[in-house]
This record gives structure tokens, sequence and C-alpha cells, in this order.
């Protein structure tokens, strides 16, 4: 990789990251005001979910942005291949357990959550927190492979989408439609970075 590809995959990348986060602010003070405090309450309590979900795969990507670029450079593809598996192993499983947690807390909880949500809240939003964490291992190959350009799509894409289709919902919605907008955002960034990452 030229210095002048990797300086203009880094702007591209941290830019990518301070749209993203720029957007989620300006979601956040919209949000605020159109729903209120018992209603935004709600959408940050779920956001919880959202938020430590993305933890369950416990240190895989790191392990993955160790190993995988190694392997590149040592051209050894059925070791590569090996690695690839068992990471993409290591984040089904254990979102898979983080998600059945929850639902057994929260189906056995009778507090606010479960209130406010009810079960079906709970389980989109560990839709949204599945289809990120597999996300998340795509985009960390796409790292290794040098596709900046595909990683910092992926989070323009999700956040702009999430966080537009969220707030244009919850006049009809409330904060429903923040979810549902999330998830649809993740869902639609997810295919061409699945596709992307499937063929490197």
């Amino acid at each position: 990789m030229s210095a002048s590809k990797f300086i203009r995959d880094m702007i591209g990348f941290a830019a990518s990251q301070y749209m993203a986060r720029f957007l989620l602010t300006v979601r956040g003070l919209i949000a605020a005001r159109l729903l209120g405090p018992a209603g935004y309450g709600g959408w940050n309590a779920i956001m919880l979910i959202l938020d430590y979900g993305t933890y369950a795969p416990l240190g895989t990507y790191q392990g993955l942005d160790q190993a995988v670029p190694a392997r590149i450079v040592d051209g050894d593809a059925k070791r590569l291949d090996r690695i690839k598996r068992a990471g993409l192993f290591n984040v089904l499983v254990s979102t898979a357990v983080f998600a059945t947690l929850c639902m057994i807390y929260f189906g056995r909880s009778h507090g606010q959550m479960r209130q406010a949500w009810g079960l079906g809240g709970v389980a989109i939003s560990l839709v949204c927190v599945a289809l990120t964490t597999l996300s998340y291992y795509h985009l960390t190959l796409l790292r290794s492979h040098g596709n900046f350009t595909a990683v910092s799509a992926w989070y323009v894409f999700q956040s702009l989408i999430g966080v537009a289709l969220g707030l244009m919902l919850i006049p009809w919605l409330g904060n429903w439609g923040l979810l549902w907008g999330w998830l649809a955002g993740t869902l639609l960034a997810n295919a061409p970075v699945v596709a992307t990452s499937a063929v490197t």
C-alpha cells in the first residue's frame, strides 16, 4: 500500500467516524425533543442492549485484526480460511448466547424495560445486535485486506439511513420509529459489506 493511499484511507475512515457520531448526536437532540423524557428514556434503555451487545464476541475482532493480516502476508490461504471461519464461529455463538440470556432475563422481568418495549422490542434490538456483530466481523476482514472505502461507507450509510428513517417515523411510531429505523439502516448497510467481504 502506497503512502498516499494509506493517508487517503485514514482520512476517509476518520471522516466516516466523525460523520456517524455527528448524526447520532443530531438524532439524540431531535428525538429528545420529539419524544419527551419518558419516550426518550425508553429509547436510551433499549440502546443499552445495542451497545453492550457489540461486546458479545469478547475480543474476536481484535484477534482477527492481528491474525488475518499476517496470514495474508504469508500467503497461507488454508490457514487464513481457518482463522476466518473460527472468527465467524466465535461471533455467531457469542452473539447467540448474549441474545438467549437477554431473552431469558427480560422474559422473566416485569421492570420498566419490559413494560415499555415488551419482548418484541427486545427481540428486534437483538436482531440489530446480531446484524451489527456480523457487520463488524466482515468490516474487520475488509480492513485487513485494505478495503477501507467499504468500511467507511458502512458507517456513513448505516448511521445516515438509521438516523433519518428513525426520525421520520417518530411522529407515527414514537420511540419504536427509532428502533425500526436503526434495524433498517443496519440491514441495508450489511448487504454490500457481506457481498464485498465474500469475494476477498
